[in-house]
């Protein structure tokens, strides 16, 4: 259905239709409502949205300005006017009227903006740009804020409001963020994607293991990574602890180890797990002196006999199947003293 209003030409959307047996808006019942509402969408220099909303008690016609419409149906209905206007730059006052109700709302269209002459001059979309990191490094096992922007322009410049989705991504793996505007005045929209990279344990862990020189240490990080490849968190952890040790016994420089020590709690961290304190025996090794260098790392200082004897019967307790002898290549869990 199209009407004028006044100077105003508009389309009326509606809820509804009038009954095919009704010759004109004269042959229906008028409305009768309440808690009447007009708000506006798609605002541009030259037309708009407008939206009558109300809780209908009996279907049938009301008045905007002086324009008849319909609510086709009962409770909170809605009833819309897509209308195109001769001036930019200038209010237009509706108001609504049904039995028992009355709003009036007032819109300003835009500001007439001159259309670029070339090239520029694209009647197409909306134009979306998304700008934010292409990598992305995880610090924990929740999921990654993606930290796009975006901007988004209507064909004369005017700019628009953008959403993209998702907001966050999980902790591993490439993902494709899309950007998409709000409408312009004709209603369409633009969108754009953009390729997010999220460097997760496993890959962490590989990008260590190819920084150091092959050994005992980067096959262990090797295995650590593989396991986290395949969400294995548990498995991957303990090679990590195996890791730690063979790193604290190695030959690295301090600064590198301390590096590398950071970089493997990083990787523990985003999998979600401890780092369990694990040693390796190697020959020549025994019970009293492995405990010992334990305490002497996490005090700081040389311990009594008493507390390195009562921190051996933990670590027995820890390792029930320990025998009386070490062998080379056993590994004992080492409980915290």
């Amino acid at each position: 259905m199209t009407t004028v209003l006044g100077t105003v030409v508009g389309t009326l959307l509606g809820s509804g239709t009038l009954p095919a047996s009704a010759a004109g808006p004269q042959d229906v019942p008028h409305a009768e409502c309440s808690d009447l509402a007009i708000t506006f969408s798609e605002v541009g220099d030259h037309s708009f949205t407008a939206t009558v909303t109300a809780s209908v008690t009996t279907p049938g016609v009301f008045f905007l300005n002086d324009f008849h419409a319909y609510f086709g149906q009962t409770g909170r209905t809605t009833s819309t006017l897509r209308a195109t206007v001769p001036s930019a730059d200038t209010d237009y006052t509706y108001r609504a009227r049904c039995v028992g109700g009355t709003a009036t709302a007032t819109v300003r269209t835009l500001r007439e903006t001159a259309v670029p002459s070339g090239p520029a001059a694209s009647v197409g979309a909306p134009s979306v740009v998304v700008e934010g990191p292409a990598l992305l490094v995880a610090l924990s096992p929740r999921s990654v804020a993606t930290r796009v922007r975006a901007r988004a322009t209507d064909n004369v410049g005017r700019v628009l409001p953008v959403t993209c989705d998702p907001v966050r991504v999980p902790p591993a793996g490439t993902f494709r963020v899309t950007c998409t505007s709000g409408p312009d005045s004709a209603g369409r929209v633009g969108s754009s994607t953009h390729r997010v990279h999220v460097r997760g344990a496993a890959e962490q862990l590989r990008m260590l293991r190819a920084s150091l020189p092959p050994s005992r240490l980067t096959e262990l990080l090797g295995k650590a990574a593989a396991a986290a490849a395949r969400d294995q968190g548990a498995v991957a952890v303990r090679q990590l602890g195996l890791a730690v040790d063979e790193l604290r016994a190695g030959g690295l420089p301090a600064a590198r180890k301390a590096s590398a020590l950071t970089a493997i709690a990083q990787a523990a961290h985003v999998l979600g797990h401890a780092i369990p304190r694990l040693h390796t025996v190697r020959p020549g090794e025994h019970l009293w002196a492995i405990v010992r260098a334990q305490l002497v790392m996490d005090t700081g200082h040389a311990p009594s006999a008493g507390a390195v004897a009562d921190a051996v019967r933990r670590t027995q307790a820890a390792n029930p199947r320990l025998g009386a002898l070490l062998q080379p290549g056993v590994v004992l869990v080492l409980p915290g003293f």
